[in-house]
């Protein structure tokens, strides 16, 4: 009896080993035919992003939130790649700039003062100026608002409820008077939850030594390489990664299927907690401000005041705005407006949110009379 039985567990194990096999085998040929039906249906071939930042004091993350260090001056370059590079000629630039921020870590050229009288103007990557050199110091030199300063409450890739941590921590630290508020938003950004950086990502763009492709990325630009070998050490790093054997996470987080069926859960199920969050985010700026506030709903390359009830989260966001009296209209920046490839404005795209929110600051000026 025992050779009987030693005999049915060898046959159960081999079962089990072959229907492992079979959903692994079935996984990689969903993998890689979903690969290719993506690249086929995808009418840009440039699709991976590696932001790169001079490495060093960068980015700083605090309890719920991320923005600059203080008083420093960084390089930003944005590249855009094939999926699979194999030559320098496979990487395009897209821009190339330098931001300096403040004595609190902000995208601005004047510094905070204790107990002053500000408007914040609050947004994301648009109004930090993601791109090209940031509008805002043009708004700051050009301003003749005497007795209260303009500050440019922004981050890139970041949301109402991370723009009221972020307003938190600057009011109370250096105990600022708030005497209204200027949102430019744009429907995404209804869609974010707050994040700060990776343990990798700070690491990485703190010593440019980094374990991962695309996405933030320190660099040495101080090193004085021109930009054919800027592109060739990132293609070598992407290659690299690419081919590098990896572990199972990695797997996880480089698979298509996978990253996509998350994706849409995240879009479909935890949408409408983000969407709750950010709203009420908005109405505690509303709040913080004695509701002197204006908001801008800034248009993207796809999204527009003439086709935005075609888009839900987007109307969604228009009837908020009205059931809770914020003042508010959109700003459309021109088609011609945006960067090629990237979704941020040019700088003709600026000019026209720079003109938005001096407009916009005019009307929480006679708020304030």
């Amino acid at each position: 009896m025992n050779w009987i039985n030693r005999f049915k567990a060898l046959k159960i194990f081999l079962k089990i080993i072959i229907i492992c096999l079979s959903v692994c085998i079935a996984f990689i040929s969903v993998e890689f035919s979903y690969q290719i039906l993506k690249e086929s249906n995808n009418t840009n071939d440039l699709v991976k992003r590696s932001m790169l930042f001079q490495s060093g004091d960068n980015f700083q993350n605090y309890k719920d939130f991320f923005k600059y260090y203080p008083n420093t001056s960084i390089r930003s370059l944005t590249l855009y790649s094939k999926a699979k590079p194999t030559k320098t000629s496979d990487l395009i630039i897209e821009y190339d700039y330098d931001v300096s921020t403040n004595n609190a870590g902000l995208v601005m050229q004047n510094d905070l003062k204790d107990a002053e009288d500000v408007i914040y103007i609050i947004g994301d990557s648009f109004t930090e100026g993601v791109g090209a050199s940031p509008w805002f110091y043009n708004m700051e030199e050009s301003s003749d608002i005497v007795n209260v300063k303009l500050v440019n409450l922004a981050i890139l890739g970041t949301g109402p409820a991370q723009w009221n941590s972020l307003k938190n921590h600057i009011t109370h630290k250096f105990n600022l008077n708030v005497k209204g508020s200027v949102i430019n938003i744009i429907p995404q950004d209804m869609l974010r939850k707050k994040w700060i950086m990776s343990k990798n990502e700070l690491e990485c763009l703190r010593t440019s030594a980094c374990n991962y492709a695309g996405g933030f990325q320190g660099f040495d630009f101080e090193a004085g390489l021109d930009i054919n070998h800027i592109k060739s050490l990132t293609l070598a790093n992407l290659i690299y990664q690419e081919n590098k054997i990896r572990s199972f996470k990695d797997f996880v987080k480089q698979s298509h299927v996978i990253v996509d069926i998350y994706s849409y859960i995240r879009h479909y199920i935890k949408s409408p907690s983000y969407i709750r969050n950010n709203e009420n985010a908005l109405l505690n700026l509303k709040q913080s401000s004695q509701n002197k506030i204006f908001v801008n709903l800034v248009s993207q390359k796809l999204i527009n005041s003439r086709n935005y009830n075609s888009y839900p989260v987007v109307k969604n966001l228009v009837g908020f705005l009205e059931d809770n009296e914020f003042n508010f209209k959109w700003c459309d920046i021109p088609s011609d407006g945006f960067f090629k490839i990237d979704s941020h404005p040019n700088e003709k795209g600026y000019l026209a949110l720079q003109r938005c929110t001096e407009s916009a600051i005019m009307e929480i000026q006679k708020l304030n009379l």
